[in-house]
């Protein structure tokens, strides 16, 4: 499937998807709203790699930017949750540098009128508040309301940093842990391409 991309010159790629299991039981886990000490333990039991620190609250990229804290440039993310005209909810993880283009992601999405999603839906989809939206919210999600997307210039880094559910925290896993969190949390790893050279819109799955 293909589409052209002519927003500020601006391609957008849909090329790799990683379905998630269909049984939403979250191997044995069957609570929402966890907490950070409950993501931890959740990593552990997962057997998925992670680190995490403390800092002082951050809201924005730029307040994160300024943190005197150890963490890789390239890791660095930022996290939106986004919603169309036809309530699909979409959480988009991207590197902290890359340009995000609301007018040409509904092309690869498959949708119409995205906007931002209010934070009151922040919480009743991820049970997150501004400023600590993460994947590691997912696992809020117990009923499959929210996709997730993530920036190819993250989807094969050893270091990817993201707030464990509080944006005092951050915590550092590599891709290939993040994947296997999404499929433990029964959701897609869906990659998308924000900054590909040519102008078509491709898709896999």
């Amino acid at each position: 499937m293909g589409a052209d991309c002519k927003s500020a010159g601006l391609c957008l790629r849909r090329f790799k998807s990683y379905p998630a299991h269909k049984n939403r039981s979250f191997h044995g886990v069957h609570v929402q709203k966890q907490t950070p000490q409950k993501i931890q333990d959740l990593l552990r039991e997962w057997e998925i790699a992670f680190t995490t620190i403390e800092h002082e609250p951050v809201f924005t990229v730029a307040e994160s930017e300024k943190l005197d804290v150890e963490l890789s440039p390239a890791g660095r993310t930022k996290n939106l949750l986004l919603r169309d005209k036809k309530k699909r909810n979409f959480l988009l993880t991207a590197a902290h540098t890359t340009n995000i283009d609301l007018k040409s992601l509904p092309r690869v999405f498959g949708s119409k009128g995205l906007s931002f999603a209010s934070p009151e839906r922040l919480d009743e989809l991820l049970g997150v508040k501004p400023g600590s939206v993460s994947p590691l919210a997912l696992v809020n999600d117990l009923h499959g309301n929210v996709e997730f997307w993530v920036d190819s210039n993250l989807a094969n880094l050893d270091e990817i940093h993201i707030h464990p559910l509080r944006n005092h925290l951050t915590t550092t896993i590599s891709s290939d842990g993040l994947r296997k969190f999404c499929a433990r949390t029964n959701h897609s790893y869906n990659v998308i391409d924000l900054n590909c050279s040519n102008q078509d819109v491709s898709g896999v799955g």
